[in-house]
C-alpha cells in the first residue's frame, strides 16, 4: 500500500513540474488594462490589441485574478473596474474603438486611469499589474502637471508596450517595477504573450516557474525522508498495538477457559454430592419398609394363632413408629380394657382376607423423593460474577456563551477606497455644496492639561463639525494632527474621501497624555500646509499662467484648551500671514484666552463645544470671501512672478 502511495506523490509532483515548465500561467493579480484608441491608431490595430489582451487573458487564472479595462482616446475612457471585473474573457471583445475627433481633446494619464479603475475592489494581498498599450506618435503620460500620486494599496508593477519607434519611457513613482518593451509593429503583439508571462512571474517574487534547482530536489528528498520515517513510526505503533491487542484477547480466552473448567469442576462435585443424598434417603426408606413389614408380619401370625386356639389371649396391637418420631404411650392393664382392644381389632378385621389387613394395618412410608429432599447447590465463581450489575448514568452537557466584544473593528484601506465613489452625505440643497472646497486640518490637543473626559467630548463636537463639510472626491478634504510632547499625523488629506470614512478615523484617536508643546505642533501643521500649496520653485512653468501658491481655501482649526509649555506667536504669524491659512479654535468650558487669541487673531475664532451652527457659519463666509477674492489672488500672483 505504502510503495504505491509514493509512485503515485512522485508522479503528481512529475506531472505538476512538467505543467510549469511547459506553459507560463499568471500569478494571481488584480490587473489594468489600459489600450490606445487615439487617433494615430486605426480600428484594425485596435482589434489587434485586443486580440493580445484576449491571449494574456488565456494565461491568467481567472478564477482568481481581478481585471479592469480602460482606454485613452487620448480622454480616459473606464470600460469597467475591479469592482464589477465579472466575465472579462467576453466583455474584452466587445471593447470599441472610440478616437476623440475634437481639435483639442483633454489627456489623461496613467496615474488618473489607476485612480478611476482600481481604487475600488483592490485586495491588499495580491500584486497588482498595469498593462499600457501606447504608439509612440501621441503615447499614454504617466502623470499630469500638479496631478497627485496615487497610494498604491499593494506592490504595483508597470509594463508599458511602445509600438512605432523609440520612445524613453520614464518610471512611474508609485510602482515598484516599470517597466519598457518597444514593438515595431501592432502585428508582433502575439509574440510578446510568453515573455510578458515570464517577465510578471519574475517581477513578483515567490512565483517564479523556472525549473527545479538541486536546492529544491534536496529539501523534497528531505521531505519525503522524514515522511517515510513517520509513516514507518506510524506502521510500527499500528504493528505494535495489532500485537498487544492479540495477547490482550489470547489471554482473556485463558481466562474464560479456566473459569469454565472450574465451573465444570464445582458443577459435578455438586451432582456427586446430590446423587449421595439421593442413594441415602432410597436405603434408609428400603430398610423402614422392611421393618414395617416383619412388624405386620409377626402381628398376623398372633391373630391367627389366637383364632384357632379359640382361647382368649389378650393381643395388643403393635405400636408403628414412624420414620424419625418417638412417642410414649401408656400401657393398658386389666382385663376390661384388654377385652376392649380385642373386641375392637376383632370387628375391625372381621371379613377380611391377610392382604387387606395388612395394607389396613401399616403404610407405607415415603421414598426421598416424594418426602421432597431440597438440594443446596454450592455457588461458583462465575454464578459470584454474575450476581450484581452496575448501572452507569451520565447526564447533562456543559455550555458555553461567548460574548461579542463591543470594540470596533480598524478600517483597512480597501474599504476606504470602496467609499470613494459615495455621493456626499448633504443634500442638494446645503450651502456647503454651492461653495468651493476647502482643505480643513485639525490640530487636537492629546495632552495631560486636557483630560479624558474633555478629549471625547472635542471629539465628539469634531464629527458634528464635520456634518456640515462637503467631503467627497473632488471636494473638500480633511486632515487630522494630534500633539502632546510631540505632534503626530493621524490621517492625512488624501487618505480619506467621504464623511463615515473621516468620522470612524476621528473616533480611533487615542489620549496620550503628557506636556504641551503647542508652538511646536503649529510648526508641524504649518510644514504640512506649505508641502500642500506647493510653493517650491520648478523650472517647468506656464508661459502664462504660473502656478499660484494654492487652488483653495486652507483652514486649521484648534481643539485645545490654550495652555501650552511653549511660546507659538512665530509660528501662528508664519501660517497667517506667508501661509494665509485661516484659524479657529475649539474649546471647553475652560480655556486661556490671552493664548488662543493671538493664534486665531479674532475673538470671534473662537468657539465653545456648543456652538456647532457658529462654527459652520463662519466657515462658509470664509468661503465666500475666498470665493470673491481668488480671482483677484491669480492676478496678484501674475504680477508677483512678473517681477521676478
Amino acid at each position: 500500500m505504502l510503495p504505491k502511495f509514493y509512485l503515485f506523490y512522485l508522479l503528481l509532483l512529475f506531472c505538476i513540474n512538467g505543467g510549469i515548465v511547459s506553459g507560463c500561467i499568471w500569478p494571481e493579480v488584480d490587473a489594468l488594462f489600459i489600450l490606445d484608441s487615439t487617433p494615430q491608431v486605426t480600428s484594425f490595430q485596435h482589434r489587434a490589441e485586443v486580440d493580445f489582451l484576449r491571449q494574456v487573458m488565456s494565461t491568467m487564472k481567472m478564477s482568481s485574478s481581478k481585471v479592469a479595462m480602460a482606454q485613452f482616446t487620448p480622454w480616459s475612457r473606464v470600460e469597467w473596474s475591479l469592482a464589477n471585473a465579472s466575465y472579462p474573457e467576453s466583455r474584452v471583445q466587445e471593447a470599441p474603438y472610440c478616437p476623440c475627433e475634437q481639435d483639442n481633446c483633454p489627456s489623461t494619464s496613467i496615474n488618473s486611469l489607476t485612480r478611476s479603475t482600481m481604487n475600488s475592489a483592490n485586495r491588499k494581498s495580491v500584486p497588482d499589474v498595469i498593462l499600457v498599450i501606447s504608439n509612440s506618435y501621441q503615447p499614454l503620460v504617466e502623470v499630469l502637471p500638479n496631478e497627485p500620486l496615487i497610494s498604491p494599496t499593494s506592490p504595483l508593477h508597470v509594463f508599458y508596450i511602445v509600438i512605432g519607434s523609440n520612445m524613453h519611457v520614464s518610471r512611474f513613482e508609485p510602482s515598484a517595477h516599470t517597466v519598457g518593451i518597444k514593438v515595431t509593429d501592432f502585428g508582433h503583439l502575439p509574440h510578446l504573450v510568453g515573455p510578458l508571462c515570464q517577465s510578471v512571474n519574475g517581477y513578483i517574487k515567490g512565483t517564479s516557474t523556472t525549473r527545479f534547482g538541486p536546492l529544491c530536489w534536496i529539501i523534497i528528498g528531505a521531505i519525503l525522508f522524514f515522511a517515510i520515517i513517520l509513516v514507518s513510526l506510524l506502521a510500527y505503533a499500528i504493528y505494535t498495538y495489532n500485537e498487544e491487542n492479540r495477547r490482550l484477547r489470547h489471554r482473556i480466552a485463558e481466562s474464560e477457559r479456566l473459569l469454565r473448567k472450574q465451573n465444570e469442576y464445582f458443577t459435578s462435585q455438586l451432582h456427586t454430592e446430590m446423587q449421595k443424598q439421593i442413594a441415602n434417603g432410597e436405603k434408609h426408606a428400603e430398610e423402614m419398609k422392611k421393618q414395617q413389614d416383619m412388624m405386620q408380619n409377626q402381628f398376623d401370625r398372633q391373630l391367627d394363632m389366637a383364632y384357632q386356639q379359640g382361647s382368649k389371649v389378650q393381643i395388643l396391637p403393635p405400636f408403628l413408629q414412624p420414620p424419625h418420631h418417638h412417642e410414649h404411650h401408656s400401657e393398658n392393664t386389666g382385663k376390661e380394657s384388654n377385652l376392649k382392644i380385642l373386641n375392637s381389632m376383632s370387628s375391625q378385621f372381621s371379613g377380611r382376607g391377610k392382604n387387606d389387613r395388612r395394607d389396613s394395618g401399616i403404610a407405607s412410608p415415603r421414598s426421598p423423593r416424594d418426602a421432597g429432599v431440597q438440594v443446596t447447590p454450592i455457588p461458583t465463581p462465575i454464578d459470584d460474577k454474575k450476581d450484581g450489575s452496575e448501572d452507569n448514568e451520565s447526564s447533562g452537557t456543559s455550555e458555553s456563551v461567548f460574548g461579542s466584544s463591543g470594540s470596533d473593528v480598524t478600517d483597512s484601506t480597501e474599504e476606504d477606497l470602496e467609499e470613494l465613489n459615495r455621493k456626499t452625505h448633504l443634500p442638494k440643497d446645503h450651502p456647503a455644496r454651492k461653495l468651493p472646497p476647502i482643505d480643513l486640518m485639525f490640530l487636537v490637543d492629546t495632552s495631560s492639561s486636557i483630560g479624558i473626559n474633555n478629549f471625547d467630548i472635542q471629539k465628539n463636537f469634531i464629527c458634528e463639525i464635520l456634518k456640515d463639510v462637503d467631503i467627497a472626491p473632488g471636494r473638500s478634504r480633511i486632515s487630522m494632527v494630534q500633539y502632546a510632547q510631540d505632534p503626530s499625523v493621524v490621517f492625512g488629506f488624501d487618505q480619506y474621501y467621504s464623511y463615515e470614512s473621516v468620522r470612524r478615523g476621528v473616533m480611533r484617536l487615542s489620549y496620550t497624555g503628557g506636556a504641551t508643546m503647542l508652538s511646536k505642533a503649529l510648526a508641524f501643521a504649518g510644514g504640512i500646509m506649505y508641502h500642500e500649496q506647493n510653493l517650491k520653485k520648478t523650472t517647468k512653468r506656464h508661459q502664462f499662467l504660473p502656478t499660484p501658491k494654492h487652488d483653495r481655501l486652507q483652514v486649521l482649526c484648534l481643539v485645545s484648551d490654550g495652555y501650552s509649555d511653549d511660546s507659538a506667536d512665530k509660528e501662528s504669524v508664519n501660517l497667517h500671514d506667508r501661509l494665509h491659512v485661516k484659524i479657529f479654535a475649539v474649546v471647553t468650558r475652560s480655556f486661556n484666552k490671552d493664548k488662543l487669541v493671538p493664534i486665531t487673531r479674532f475673538d470671534g475664532s473662537v468657539f465653545t463645544v456648543h456652538q456647532r451652527e457658529s462654527v459652520a457659519i463662519w466657515l462658509w463666509r470664509q468661503q465666500r470671501i475666498w470665493a470673491e477674492h481668488y480671482s483677484a489672488f491669480i492676478e496678484k500672483e501674475k504680477k508677483r512672478s512678473a517681477r521676478r
